[in-house]
């Protein structure tokens, strides 16, 4: 059985380098199994307030962890949620305190996906 993200609570100290928790959530199975797995992502009221406090306690850094960034309040059939992704990380520069933004893993296939959709 796994936890909602609503029963999942915001962190309450800073974390090691001000890496908070992932922002698409998965059971923890094997690769072969993940994808049978609805993705959920944290809301970002959620994601800010885990931000802040690490802020509060000296973090100038924050790195979001993720399976895959792309991921984040994702569309159907894995779309890209551009305009959510880009609330994201204009929210967290606006943290007070926060100077820079690092991301864990990102995957290329949106990013070229995206691309031919543009010239097209």
């Amino acid at each position: 059985m796994q936890a909602t993200v609503e029963e999942i609570p915001v962190v309450k100290h800073r974390s090691t380098f001000g890496v908070s928790r992932s922002l698409g959530l998965r059971p923890r199975l094997p690769v072969l199994f993940a994808g049978t797995k609805v993705g959920r992502s944290f809301p970002l009221e959620h994601i800010i307030e885990s931000v802040k406090v690490n802020a509060r306690e000296g973090a100038t850094e924050v790195m979001v962890a993720s399976e895959d960034m792309f991921l984040y309040e994702q569309l159907p059939n894995f779309e890209t949620n551009t305009p959510a992704l880009e609330k994201l990380f204009q929210s967290i520069i606006q943290v007070p305190g926060i100077e820079t933004i690092q991301t864990s893993h990102i995957t290329m296939a949106p990013v070229v996906k995206d691309h031919q959709s543009s010239s097209a």
